[in-house]
């Protein structure tokens, strides 16, 4: 039997919320998770290629199509 204060309309508000709190809080790790990597996604840059690097590169190439 339904507890008097309980009508049709107010039943499915408790799924909306949980729904709507679920999709907050992703929204919210998701954005906290961006702010916090974006730093040290600028400070760990991938170094750039020199040339000794490149031919040593194509040195291990020719030895071996692993390093290829």
């Amino acid at each position: 039997m339904l507890h008097p204060s309980t009508t049709a309309g107010s039943a499915a508000a408790p799924g909306l919320g949980i729904r709507l709190a679920c999709w907050l809080e992703t929204t919210l790790i998701q954005t906290l998770l961006t702010l916090v990597l974006w730093p040290l996604k600028l400070i760990y840059r991938r170094p750039q290629e020199t040339w000794r690097a490149w031919f040593a590169n194509q040195k291990l190439c020719s030895l071996d199509d692993r390093f290829c």
